[in-house]
C-alpha cells in the first residue's frame, strides 16, 4: 500500500497517465514485470527451503475447476463436471467432511464417468446431507484430494450471510509476519463468530505468490474455516496465479446457490493487459455468465480492483460524463486502476446496471469504501462494497465486513456495526470505518509437534466472542494419548474442545467460544507428556569477537529449545546489569513448530578498565515450566589477552517449590505486558521440581570481591581493580534481535529488488537521453 491507496503499482500507474515521458517509463515497468517473472522462477526454488515443520498439509490439485476458493455448489442428487489436470486414472471417488458439534463423519461414494479425455460427470447421492466437503480420488497406486470443494445445500435460508475477508498477504504482515499470523488468525476467530453462510475471499491472498505462502493459505482455510465455504480470487499478489491455481483453484468461476443467488468471480490482472486491469477474456466470461445465469434474482461479483474510488451514494450512469478517468487533483469517482482504458470501464459498468448486479466486492486499496450506486438509466441499485486488509499493512486498520442479504426482499443488512460505521453515507476522507478491526480479538494458534494451544483475547467492549466451530490440525499420533488443557483467564470467559478425534492424519476439534467483552481464555490439546523446562545454550559459534573488547560491539548466539510443547514466545524476559531489555523480533511465522528460538544479543560497554557485566535470559515454555540463565561477560582493554573464558555462566542457588495438581486440572500464572494479559497453565500428574527464578541485580561501583560459581571454570573472583572505578567510567549500551532462522527467499527477493532498482534507473536515464536527443 502507498500512502492509502493502494501499493507501488498504484503511484506507477498515477505517473503513468500523467507523465510527459510515457514510453520511457512504460520502459521501466516492463522492466520491473521482467524482474518480477524472474522472481517467480527463482522463487519456488528459495522457497523449497523453508523448514518442514511448518502447518501445512496443503495438496496439489487434481482439476482445474474447482477447488478450497471456488467449490462446486450442487444439490443432492445432482452432477457437475471435473476437468482433471493429469493424466490419472480414476478407479472410484467418494466425498466425506466432519459435521456437527459431535464431529460425524459423512462418508458417501460417487458415481462417474469420462465424457472426454480428462473431464468427468460426476453425480452425488441423493442423501447426502448439507454441508462442505472434500472430494477424494481414488486410482490405481495414489489418491489425489481436493479439499473443502464441494458444497451441498438443499435448501437455503431466506437470509444470506457473508463474511468479506481481502489482503490476507500470507507471508507478510503489518510490522512482521508474526502479526500477520495474528491478524489472520484474529479474522479467522472473528469470521467463525459470525456464523456466516458464505466467505468471500477479495485477493492478494499470498504476498509474493511462492508456492509456500499459497500452501499456507489452503491449510489456513482448512484449519481455520474448516466448515464454511470460501468463495475467492486472486489479487495482484498473486501475480499470474499459477500457485494459486495449484492449491486455491481457478482464476474465474461462476457459481449458482440453490438458484437465488449468482457469484461471480474474475481474475483483475493490472499492467498485463491491453484493458489496465481486466483481459477481454475476464469481460467476455463476466458477460456469458451474467446471461445465462440472468433469471437468478440476486448477483454478486468478486473482484480484487475496486472500480470506484470512493466513500458515498451516486445517481449516475456507465456513459455519464462525470465519469471521467482519475488524474492528478482531480475529484472524479472513477479508481484510476480502471481509468487507462475507460471504454473497459465504462462497458463493465453498463453490464453491472443491465443485468442489475446487487453487489461487486473488492479489496486491495486496504481501506473501507461503500458506494451506493443507483443507475438513472435502468432505476437498478448496485452496492460497491471496497473492504479493507484483513491482515496487511493499512493507512486505518484490518477488518473483516459482514452483511445480510434478505433474499425475499433484496434487502442489504449489516448486522454487526462497528463504532464509526457510516455505511454507504457520503465522506470527504473518501473512507469509512465499516468493517469490524480484527484487533478487538487478538488470537493466536501456537504449535509444537503433538501440541496446540488456541488463545482468545476479547479487547471490545461492544462485542462478544461466541461460537462453534470445528477446526482441523495436523496430527501423527493416537487418540488415546490426547491431554486437554482448557480454562478461563476470567471467570466468565469460555474455551472448550467439546469434542476430538484423530482421522487418518487430521485431529478434529470442535471448540466452544465464549468470550464476552475484555475476558481472554484459551484451550490447549496435546499427544505428549512436558516433563523438563527449556535449554538455554550458546550455539556453536557463541560469541564474536572471540574477546570482548571495550568500547566495541560483542554479539553472543544463543539457542533456546524445548522438545515438547514448544517455546511461549509471551512469557520471556532479558536483562542486562539488571535492567530489562525491550525485544524486538521478527520470527518468520508463528505457523511453524515453536521448538527453537535463536537470539543474537548484541552489546557493547564503553570505558577504559576491564569490566565484568550480568545477561540474564528468562524464558518459559507451554506448558508452563520456565528457565532462568544468568551469565557474566568481561569485556577488556583493546589488545588485553584473557586467562580465563571471557563468557562463562553463572550459577546460583535458587529456592524451589513442588507442584503436584492432577491432570487436566490448570492452575493460572498470568503475564501482563501492556494491555494484553497472557496465561501460561501448569498442571500434572506427577511431582515435580521447578525452580523459582530470582532477580539479581550488579552493581557497577567498587565492590570489595564477588565470588561467581562459573562454567567452565570452577570459580572466577573479581577482584576491585577489575571494575571501573565508578558508574560514570562506563556507559553500557545494549541492543537485542531475537530471530528464528529463515529461508533464503527473503535474501533472493531482496537481491532481486536491487537489481531491479538498478536496472529502472539506468533504462530511464538512457530513454530520456533518446527523447532529450
Amino acid at each position: 500500500m502507498f500512502s492509502g491507496k493502494g501499493d507501488l503499482g498504484e503511484l506507477m500507474h498515477r505517473v503513468m497517465l500523467n507523465s510527459k515521458h510515457r514510453y520511457s517509463i512504460a520502459l521501466c515497468v516492463v522492466l520491473i514485470y521482467i524482474s518480477a517473472l524472474v522472481s517467480l522462477i527463482i522463487q519456488p526454488f528459495a522457497m523449497s527451503e523453508l523448514n518442514p515443520s511448518y502447518i501445512d498439509f496443503a495438496k496439489q490439485l487434481p482439476v482445474a475447476d474447482f477447488g478450497p476458493t471456488a467449490p462446486i455448489v450442487v444439490s443432492p442428487g445432482e452432477c457437475f463436471t471435473g476437468t482433471l489436470t493429469g493424466d490419472y486414472e480414476i478407479k472410484y471417488i467418494y466425498l466425506w467432511a466432519i459435521k456437527g458439534e459431535e464431529l460425524k463423519l459423512l462418508n458417501y461414494t460417487l458415481k462417474f464417468e469420462k465424457i472426454s479425455g480428462s473431464t468427468l460427470r460426476i453425480c452425488v447421492p441423493e442423501e447426502v446431507d448439507n454441508g462442505v466437503y472434500d472430494l477424494e480420488l481414488v486410482a490405481d497406486n495414489a489418491q489425489y484430494s481436493v479439499p473443502r470443494s464441494v458444497w451441498i445445500i438443499k435448501q437455503l435460508d431466506n437470509k444470506l450471510r457473508v463474511v468479506v475477508m481481502s489482503d490476507l498477504h500470507f507471508g507478510a504482515g503489518p510490522v512482521n509476519v508474526t502479526t500477520g499470523d495474528i491478524n489472520r488468525y484474529s479474522a479467522a476467530v472473528l469470521a467463525t463468530s459470525l456464523n456466516p453462510t458464505l466467505i468471500l475471499w477479495a485477493g492478494d491472498i499470498a504476498d509474493t505468490a511462492s508456492e509456500s505462502e499459497t500452501r499456507l493459505a489452503q491449510t489456513y482455510r482448512y484449519m481455520m474455516l474448516y466448515s464454511y465455504p470460501v468463495l475467492g480470487v486472486p489479487g495482484n499478489h498473486d501475480h499470474l496465479g499459477e500457485n494459486y491455481r495449484k492449491y486455491l483453484g481457478p482464476t474465474r468461476w461462476a457459481r449458482v446457490i440453490s438458484n437465488k443467488i449468482l457469484v461471480i468471480g474474475i481474475y483483475t490482472t493490472p499492467y498485463f493487459s491491453e484493458n489496465n486491469v481486466i483481459t477481454w477474456d475476464e469481460i467476455v466470461f463476466l458477460e456469458e455468465a451474467l446471461r445465462n445465469y440472468s433469471y437468478v434474482p440476486y448477483k454478486i461479483i468478486v473482484t480484487h480492483y475496486p472500480m470506484f474510488y470512493y466513500q458515498g451514494e451516486l445517481i449516475t450512469r456507465y456513459d455519464d460524463e462525470s465519469l471521467q478517468p482519475y488524474t492528478q487533483g482531480s475529484s472524479t469517482p472513477v479508481s484510476s486502476y480502471w481509468s487507462g482504458n475507460m471504454t473497459t470501464f465504462r462497458y463493465v459498468l453498463k453490464l453491472i446496471e443491465d443485468y442489475n448486479v446487487t453487489a461487486v466486492i473488492s479489496g486491495h486499496i486496504h481501506v473501507d469504501q461503500y458506494v451506493k450506486y443507483t443507475s438513472t438509466r435502468t432505476n437498478t441499485t448496485t452496492y460497491f462494497i471496497t473492504v479493507t486488509t484483513a491482515a496487511h499493512g493499512s493507512s486505518t486498520y484490518q477488518g473483516i465486513t459482514v452483511f445480510d442479504l434478505d433474499l425475499n426482499t433484496g434487502e442489504l443488512m449489516f448486522p454487526v456495526k462497528p463504532p464509526g460505521f457510516i455505511g454507504f453515507n457520503n465522506s470527504t476522507s473518501r473512507s469509512a470505518s465499516n468493517s469490524i478491526p480484527v484487533s478487538i480479538v487478538e488470537s493466536k494458534v501456537i504449535r509444537a509437534p503433538l501440541f496446540y494451544k488456541l488463545s482468545v483475547y476479547n479487547r471490545a467492549s461492544w462485542y462478544t466472542v461466541n461460537a462453534s466451530t470445528i477446526m482441523a490440525l495436523p496430527w501423527s499420533t493416537s487418540l488415546e494419548k490426547i491431554q486437554i488443557r482448557q480454562g478461563s483467564v476470567n471467570n466468565n470467559a469460555e474455551l472448550i474442545i467439546s469434542k476430538h478425534d484423530v482421522i487418518g492424519d487430521r485431529l478434529f476439534v470442535n471448540i466452544l467460544m465464549n468470550i464476552p467483552p475484555k475476558t481472554s481464555a484459551e484451550v490447549s490439546v496435546s499427544g505428549i507428556d512436558d516433563t523438563s523446562p527449556p535449554r538455554i545454550e550458546l550455539t556453536g559459534k557463541k560469541y564474536s569477537p572471540p574477546v570482548p573488547v571495550l568500547n566495541k560491539t560483542l554479539t553472543l548466539y544463543f539457542k533456546v529449545t524445548d522438545d515438547a510443547w514448544g517455546l511461549d514466545y509471551s512469557n520471556y524476559v532479558f536483562r542486562y546489569n539488571g535492567t530489562s531489555i525491550k525485544v524486538e523480533y521478527s520470527p518468520q511465522t508463528i505457523m511453524t513448530d515453536l521448538n527453537e528460538m535463536y537470539l543474537t544479543i548484541t552489546l557493547t560497554v564503553k570505558g577504559v578498565n576491564k569490566t565484568l557485566t550480568i545477561l540474564e535470559i528468562y524464558v518459559g515454555d507451554n506448558y508452563g515450566h520456565s528457565i532462568l540463565r544468568k551469565y557474566g561477560i568481561i569485556f577488556y582493554p583493546a589488545g588485553v589477552t584473557p586467562v580465563e573464558d571471557p563468557v562463562f555462566e553463572v550459577i546460583e542457588t535458587t529456592p524451589t517449590i513442588t507442584i503436584t495438581s492432577p491432570p487436566i486440572t490448570m492452575v493460572t500464572n498470568t503475564t501482563t505486558t501492556g494491555t494484553t494479559t497472557y496465561s501460561t497453565y501448569t498442571s500434572t500428574s506427577t511431582t515435580q521440581t521447578q525452580s523459582t527464578p530470582t532477580t539479581i541485580t550488579t552493581s557497577l561501583t567498587k565492590p570489595t570481591t564477588q565470588t561467581y560459581t562459573t562454567s567452565p571454570t570452577p570459580t572466577m573472583t573479581i577482584t576491585p581493580s577489575e571494575q571501573p572505578a565508578s558508574t560514570s567510567e562506563t556507559k553500557i549500551t545494549a541492543s537485542t534481535q531475537l530471530t528464528i532462522q529463515q529461508p533464503t527467499y527473503t535474501i533472493v527477493l531482496t537481491g532481486i529488488i536491487v537489481v531491479t532498482v538498478v536496472i529502472v534507473v539506468i533504462a530511464s536515464y538512457i530513454a530520456l537521453r533518446k527523447k532529450t536527443s
